[in-house]
């Protein structure tokens, strides 16, 4: 008689071996099928609403693309958040994305972008202030209507439906001037680079030529032109991902001052004589996380550049190296408070006195203190920090039905934000601060205020601010983007 024992020994481990593989297997077949059901996986994006922008544009602004997988949820923040960044290009006036189709065994997700396009083509009549703001207009040189520009201006911001940008400006009054600006982000299809051109012809019949008591002085000329000035500009602009840009630049600069302002006036407008031409070369560094760009309430924006302007042609004497930084930071406190943070600092790092033309610091366009409106304080370095905490009051869409024609502005989305600010501030001036009393001194100022925002783009401020010398008042400031 035969023993088999050994063998039944040997079938029965292995009969429990191919049950706990068997098991195993099972077990993360399970976990698998599990984790697939907790994710899902974008299979299509269709766009739809979009006349004229083209498909590969607005796809190309969306950090989601065909065969992603993401967690089921992530869907939503995922759409809201491409909402955002399709309404920061500008190009829409509405944006809702929503899913046409959903497998439930495989998980494969198709989305629709829904677009309703802006209006794009904007013929602009001009009448601007010529001063650096409303308040020193109206107040310091009593609201004068030859110190107005007048003109017209013709904007088209989806040129060719890649989301290009053309500027033609053809203008009269304090400034004459004509400037054409082209913006292509994309040179076509899967390119991340694009290329920018600046061309500007300008004359003015006054200058300021000093400055006293922090504030500029004008002299003016009705039979004469006393500064023209010239400047092309053109550059390439490299893309990464949808929030970050490298640009290089390269510019030819033509200034004539009148000899009468460098005899009479102040002969170190322009040191080195009634012509001045030069080369510049640039190179810009942003980042731009925001949430809604022309006044968001989350997400930061960074800006580094290096300007060099004097490359050693054309017998130059124009050498300055410019280093500056911005940044831009919100911090979102609840639905309705948000903070906003913003620190900038500009530095020459080659010494020796530059001229008074174009020499500035803070007063002009977006690097000012609140409560110094009436004041420009010129230097050579400066730096400064502005804080505004804000509240939203009123969010509602308002639709004017047929009282509009144009169907991109039939439905005017408006926020009101309340805010409260807080300004500090430090420019170093080692040449023309004599007479001048703000420079080489920190500098503070606050207040609270009122901001309009419609169609994303459009925003009205009005503010009650207060500076360190006890001066108070109420300030204007807008900002559109037709």
């Amino acid at each position: 008689m035969r023993n088999f024992g050994p063998m039944h020994h040997s079938g029965f481990l292995a009969l429990c071996w191919l049950f706990v593989l068997g098991f195993s297997l099972s077990a993360n077949e399970a976990r698998a099928q599990a984790a697939l059901s907790d994710s899902i996986v974008i299979s299509e994006i269709v766009v739809e609403g979009n006349r004229h922008t083209r498909d590969d544009v607005v796809l190309r602004e969306l950090d989601v693309r065909v065969g992603d997988r993401l967690p089921v949820t992530e869907l939503e923040a995922c759409m809201l958040r491409n909402e955002h960044r399709l309404m920061n290009t500008n190009l829409f006036v509405q944006v809702r994305i929503g899913i046409h189709a959903w497998e439930g065994q495989t998980g494969r997700v198709g989305l629709t972008v829904r677009v309703r396009e802006a209006w794009y083509l904007y013929p602009v009549p001009i009448f601007e202030l010529a001063d650096r703001n409303f308040n020193v207009w109206w107040d310091a040189y009593d609201h004068r209507l030859e110190r107005v520009n007048y003109g017209l201006k013709l904007y088209h911001f989806n040129l060719l439906g890649r989301n290009d940008e053309i500027k033609l400006t053809l203008q009269h009054g304090y400034t004459q001037k004509f400037e054409m600006r082209y913006t292509l982000p994309s040179l076509g299809r899967g390119i991340d680079w694009g290329l920018h051109f600046n061309l500007l012809a300008a004359r003015n019949k006054e200058v300021a030529w000093t400055s006293l008591g922090d504030r500029q002085q004008f002299f003016r000329a009705d039979d004469a032109f006393l500064l023209r000035r010239f400047r092309v500009v053109a550059g390439l602009r490299r893309r990464y991902g949808n929030d970050f840009y490298t640009e290089l630049s390269a510019g030819y600069y033509r200034h004539r001052v009148h000899p009468m302002v460098l005899d009479s006036l102040n002969p170190r407008f322009l040191p080195q004589g009634p012509l001045e031409r030069y080369l510049t070369l640039a190179l810009d560094m942003v980042v731009d996380k925001r949430d809604v760009r022309p006044f968001p309430m989350a997400g930061y924006y960074l800006a580094l550049s290096v300007r060099k302007e004097g490359l050693g042609a054309f017998a130059e004497r124009r050498n300055r190296l410019l280093l500056s930084a911005l940044l831009k930071h919100y911090t979102v406190l609840s639905r309705r408070w948000s903070i906003e943070w913003v620190w900038k600092a500009q530095t020459d790092l080659l010494g020796g006195p530059k001229p008074f033309y174009l020499y500035r610091a803070l007063g002009y366009e977006e690097d000012f203190l609140r409560g110094y409106e009436y004041y420009v304080i010129d230097g050579k370095d400066y730096a400064y920090a502005k804080h505004t905490l804000r509240w939203v009051v009123f969010d509602r869409k308002i639709d004017w039905g047929p009282l509009v024609f144009i169907d991109a502005f039939r439905v005017m989305p408006l926020r009101v934000y309340l805010s409260l600010h807080s300004d500090v501030g430090y420019v170093h001036d080692p040449w023309f601060a004599e007479g001048n009393s703000l420079r080489n001194r920190w500098l503070w100022g606050h207040g609270l205020g009122i901001n309009f925002l419609a169609y994303y783009n459009k925003l009205v401020t009005v503010e009650w601010s207060r500076n360190a010398s006890g001066e108070n008042g109420l300030f204007l400031h807008w900002k559109f983007r037709f």
